[in-house]
């Protein structure tokens, strides 16, 4: 071998040895991109419907009463704190349970005071023990009747 093949020889040797660096490199850079891009985003409780409009109806009164599914999204006992809602508008009743296994969903009934006329903007929070995301919120729109203009256009 000559001094001019064995130079030739060490210059592959090195690429091939950065190549392989650059590569494990990648691998693990990639490795740890979809550990960390994949891991679940903790939930904690869910409530469903989030969000909800409810109108005033010739006839219907101002009361009504609603109802929302609270589940609990991890794969651990979640225990709910507190309910608090944000005006009088807004009653809730005790929940059956407190307690909710992985899974394990409760219904929250609530009676809602709409307005006479107007819009007001009401929330339900409902507080848990998980430390990631301690609560769920729901919003409400409550919409009293339209007001009655008169056309005075036309008089």
């Amino acid at each position: 071998m000559t001094i001019g093949a064995a130079s030739t020889n060490k210059t592959q040797n090195a690429f091939a040895v950065i190549g392989l660096a650059l590569l494990g490199t990648t691998l693990v850079t990639a490795g740890i991109y979809e550990q960390f891009h994949s891991a679940p985003v903790p939930v904690g409780l869910s409530v469903n419907p989030a969000k909800l409009t409810l109108r005033a109806q010739d006839g219907a009164g101002l009361q009504r009463e609603a109802e929302f599914v609270i589940r609990n999204g991890e794969a651990v006992p979640i225990q709910i704190i507190d309910i608090a809602t944000s005006c009088d508008c807004t009653l809730t009743d005790p929940l059956q349970t407190s307690i909710l296994d992985p899974g394990e969903q409760v219904v929250l009934h609530a009676r809602v005071s709409l307005p006479a006329t107007g819009r007001r903007a009401s929330t339900i929070r409902v507080v848990s023990d998980f430390q990631s995301n301690p609560q769920a919120v729901v919003s409400l729109t409550l919409l009293g009747k339209p007001l009655d203009v008169p056309n005075v256009l036309e008089q």
